[in-house]
């Protein structure tokens, strides 16, 4: 059974009385799961709370159920609870739980948790208000994306050049984060064969101009395919020294590679000098969306660019040859 004390470590038990938290343990029961594992489905019935001890829990909603194909809403871990609808309605599970590491839950039932809240009446002023309060905050966050995710569709909708679709986009993901980090958005030249910092918000000059495809940072992410967070990115383990001090020095990074068809047609990149607690999971799976959106509009503005040289050309030749 878990410690009375281990529940410290969750915001929504940090206040309460050793008394309660010992009653609490008393009606919680242990889950060891591995990586992979479902821990509820979606449509399932909701019937319990769950809190992360330790590991990582992904939520994901199916998107097509035929081919198995789904959308992760967000990445738990330890401290985070989720299945919180158990309490609030009788309803179906709304979306899917599953264990992205071997993970350690501690669950409530919905019965039991009324039970413990109406035992004593200090008890809901004390659990009820942290419970609203991270709520709140994944609601505010969920609003966030909505909002981002709508720039981010109003800026595609208007067709401009790789140019200028990196530029707006660049202000629009700097607008995305309250303590501002810096933005950068490198885009391949294929004359140059290099990736060329396109547009930026209060990026060190000294660290702008082009980039070549070896980049440790852009290699890296061309070859997993996936983004990279650092939250302490002088020490990332993942780099060496040499590659960390081709970039600015930042206390944490966040970048995400643009997918183009022979290569990636451009990389995102933003960086916070002094917090390096700046970006989290959540940031990092919005960011991935994002790049997966504007992917297509960056190929298609590209192939645009390329049919109006071939025909800038064309009409070139024609005029010398009427000449």
């Amino acid at each position: 059974m878990i410690s009375p004390d281990r529940l410290i470590g969750f915001p929504l038990f940090m206040d309460l009385p050793d008394r309660y938290r010992r009653e609490l343990v008393a009606r919680m029961e242990e889950l060891k799961v591995e990586a992979g594992h479902v821990i509820f489905s979606e449509g399932d019935t909701g019937d319990a709370l769950y809190f992360i001890v330790d590991g990582r829990v992904s939520i994901q909603k199916a998107i097509d159920r035929k081919i198995g194909a789904y959308k992760t809403l967000s990445q738990l871990s330890s401290g985070d609870f989720f299945g919180e609808m158990a309490l609030l309605e009788n309803a179906p599970r709304w979306a899917s739980a599953v264990a992205v590491k071997p993970t350690l839950l501690v669950t409530l039932s919905a019965r039991d948790v009324r039970a413990w809240l109406t035992a004593d009446e200090q008890v809901p002023l004390r659990f009820v208000v942290p419970f609203i309060q991270s709520l709140n905050g994944r609601l505010r966050q969920a609003t966030r994306e909505m909002i981002l995710l709508f720039e981010v569709s109003r800026v595609l909708a208007q067709q401009e050049n790789a140019d200028a679709l990196a530029a707006q986009l660049t202000e629009v993901l700097a607008r995305a984060f309250d303590d501002g980090p810096r933005v950068a958005f490198y885009l391949w030249n294929e004359y140059s064969g290099e990736y060329e910092l396109k547009a930026h918000s209060s990026w060190p000059t000294q660290h702008g101009g082009s980039r070549g495809e070896k980049d440790p940072l852009f290699a890296w992410m061309a070859e997993k395919r996936e983004c990279v967070l650092a939250g302490d990115w002088p020490t990332d383990p993942r780099f060496n020294g040499a590659a960390r001090s081709a970039w600015p020095a930042f206390r944490a990074v966040l970048a995400a590679p643009v997918a183009g068809e022979r290569r990636p047609v451009g990389y995102v990149v933003l960086g916070h000098e002094t917090d390096s607690s700046c970006f989290n999971g959540t940031h990092r799976r919005v960011l991935a969306g994002v790049v997966n959106l504007v992917a297509p509009a960056f190929e298609n503005a590209f192939l645009r660019q390329e049919r109006s040289a071939q025909e800038r050309l064309a009409r070139t030749r024609h005029g010398a040859i009427d000449y």
